[in-house]
């Protein structure tokens, strides 16, 4: 309960994201708002007696929208009740999946509808297009400001990255069907890149939040690669001086190559020679025959049975 708590406590500035839709739900909802606590009881009364001439039994729908938009705004933004709706939806969620309770594409095109309706019966048919130009320009606005949620979590640049490296692999994989391992933030942008390709394990290795009601694990061997994987590519980068686990190193080759891996790349770095030689001994004492090539900002290796790499 703490860390749904704390999970809470962060999740609005999490929600907002790097967009501003939610602060042009929040300007509808105040709007629509605005507009119905500054009506007298004249057009209250009025109001509700059009409501029972369109919509018997039901009143306007917009009214629903209004309460049902406050009322999960409020559930969304206070700390204990967030806490409570991410324990309903498994702790694995984070708070940006709150989202999903909030009306906010519905309350803000009503906004909007509602906004120039009322813009039109103040201004007159004269000012139409007076109304209509300060709205559009009020969307391009919007639209220059920012992006419109919660953006992609990789960078351009390591997109393009990956992108040169598919393309390198393209051309050196002789036809075969790419089944690859290699460091995490690779394998996420390649599978953002290029479905095709299979990869050892997904971003639902790593990611709590994406196997939240997934019945399937990955075999511990597999876990095992990965761990592997990333601990010798903080200390290819310098980003660690543990070194690579050479005892781990033979189980996990033998695990992936059993499981299809036909490729495998990792970091160049002035410490690569060294892991090369390891890397390459294991594969051919499990059995396989190993080709050494380049990627951009990788070391490839090829693997195949000795019958078919020479």
């Amino acid at each position: 309960m703490k860390e749904l708590l704390s999970n809470a406590v962060g999740g609005w500035k999490q929600l907002i994201g790097d967009g501003k839709w939610m602060v042009l739900f929040l300007g509808a909802l105040l709007y629509c708002w605005y507009g119905v606590l500054k009506k007298s009881g004249r057009e209250v009364l009025a109001q509700q007696a059009l409501a029972r001439q369109m919509f018997p039994g039901r009143g306007f729908p917009g009214d629903g929208l209004l309460r049902y938009a406050a009322v999960s705004l409020l559930l969304v933004a206070f700390p204990p009740t967030a806490a409570l709706l991410l324990l309903y939806q498994t702790r694995f969620y984070d708070p940006v999946w709150l989202a999903s309770f909030l009306p906010v594409t519905v309350m803000t095109a009503y906004g909007a509808a509602r906004a120039l309706t009322e813009s039109y019966e103040r201004f007159g048919k004269k000012s139409t297009w007076r109304a209509l130009g300060l709205g559009t320009a009020a969307v391009l606005l919007f639209l220059m400001c920012a992006g419109a949620g919660v953006g992609f979590e990789g960078d351009v640049q390591e997109m393009q990255d990956a992108q040169e490296v598919l393309d390198h692999l393209e051309e050196d994989r002789n036809a075969e069907d790419l089944f690859l391992w290699a460091p995490a933030d690779l394998l996420r942008d390649v599978r953002a890149l290029d479905g095709s390709v299979t990869l050892l394990y997904g971003r639902d290795m790593w990611e709590d939040a994406l196997k939240a009601h997934s019945y399937e694990e990955y075999l511990p061997e597999v876990v095992a690669c990965y761990r592997w994987m990333e601990q010798s590519c903080a200390w290819l980068k310098g980003e660690s001086d543990e070194g690579f686990d050479e005892e781990a190193l033979q189980p996990c080759v033998v695990a992936a190559l059993g499981q299809g891996v036909n490729c495998i790349l990792l970091p160049q770095g002035m410490r690569g020679e060294e892991l090369s030689k390891a890397l390459e001994g294991a594969i051919v004492e499990g059995g396989y025959s190993v080709k050494r090539g380049q990627a951009p900002g990788y070391d490839c290796y090829w693997v195949g049975p000795r019958a078919e790499r020479a």
